[in-house]
C-alpha cells in the first residue's frame, strides 16, 4: 500500500514545491480530500503515476521523453482533511489524459490562502553574494520563490490604511502575522515593504508608528536541517486515536 510521507512543517513543505517547480516539474492537479478516503485516493495516484521512483529512475525516464511524478501533502490544521498536489514534468504518458493539468507559470499555485509561487527576478546585489570563490555567480537571474498573492497584498494595506485612521489595535495581530511568514526571498521583501507603508500611514497621520520587529523569519535555505516527515498512515493512527494535532509535539 502507498504511505506517503508528510512534511511536519509548513516551511518545509513549502520548500519542497518550490524545489519540485524549479527542477522542472511545471504542472500540476491540486484538491482536497477527506481523511478517511485519502489512502484510496492516493494509492490511485500511485498506480497511475508511480509516485515512488527513486531520484535516478527519474532522471532516465526523463532522459527517454518521459513524465515523471511528485506528490506533496498537507494536513489542513483543525480539519480532517488533506490539500495536495500531484506535479509532473513534460513527457509522454498514456495516462495524463485523466487529470486536467495546470501550468504553474500560467496559473499559480496557491498555497492556502495568502500566498502563491511565482518567477521573480533575483537583485543584482543578490546575486553577487551568492558568487562562489570560483567567480561562477552560483543563482539563476529569475528564481521561483513564494510571495503574498496579490490580492492579498492589497487587502493587507488597505487594512493598514484603516487601522492607521481609526489608530485600531489590529494592527498588532496585522503585524504578528505577517512576521510570522516563512523567510522565502519575495515574502520577506514584501513583508518589509508593508512595514515602510504601516510607518508610512501612521506618520501621515501624525500618530507613532506600532513597534515593528528588526526582521521577518530567517532566510529559507535551499534545505532544512530539521525537515521531519511522517507516513500518511501515522497521521491517520493519531486522527483515530483522537489527537487534538496531526503530528506530534505541535
Amino acid at each position: 500500500m502507498f504511505d506517503p510521507n508528510i512534511h511536519a512543517t509548513v516551511t518545509a513543505t513549502m520548500r519542497t514545491i518550490q524545489r519540485y517547480v524549479a527542477y522542472g516539474f511545471l504542472f500540476y492537479v491540486t484538491g482536497e480530500v477527506a481523511a478517511d478516503r485519502a489512502p484510496a485516493l492516493f494509492q490511485k495516484l500511485h498506480e497511475r503515476f508511480d509516485l515512488i521512483m527513486t531520484d535516478s529512475q527519474r532522471r532516465h525516464a526523463r532522459k527517454r521523453g518521459e513524465a515523471v511524478f511528485r506528490l506533496v501533502l498537507l494536513p489542513l490544521t483543525g480539519t480532517t482533511t488533506f490539500r495536495w498536489w500531484l506535479f509532473r514534468t513534460e513527457g509522454e504518458h498514456p495516462l495524463l489524459s485523466l487529470e486536467t493539468w495546470r501550468d504553474a507559470r500560467r496559473e499559480r499555485i496557491q498555497w492556502p490562502w495568502v500566498f502563491e509561487l511565482a518567477q521573480m527576478p533575483v537583485p543584482p546585489q543578490l546575486r553577487k553574494a551568492y558568487t562562489r570563490k570560483s567567480g561562477r555567480i552560483a543563482i539563476k537571474p529569475v528564481t521561483w520563490t513564494w510571495r503574498i498573492n496579490r490580492e492579498q497584498f492589497e487587502r493587507y494595506r488597505a487594512d493598514i490604511r484603516h487601522y492607521a485612521q481609526v489608530n485600531d489595535n489590529r494592527i498588532q495581530g496585522l503585524i504578528r502575522s505577517l512576521h510570522s511568514a516563512p523567510g522565502f526571498r519575495q515574502l520577506r521583501d514584501d513583508v518589509f515593504r508593508l512595514d515602510a507603508y504601516i510607518v508610512k500611514q501612521y506618520r501621515r497621520r501624525k500618530r507613532p508608528p506600532p513597534e515593528l520587529p528588526p526582521l521577518p523569519q530567517p532566510v529559507i535555505r535551499r534545505r532544512g536541517r530539521q525537515d521531519v516527515v511522517y507516513p500518511l498512515s501515522f497521521l491517520l493512527r493519531r486522527l483515530q486515536r483522537g489527537c487534538s494535532t496531526w503530528f506530534p509535539n505541535r
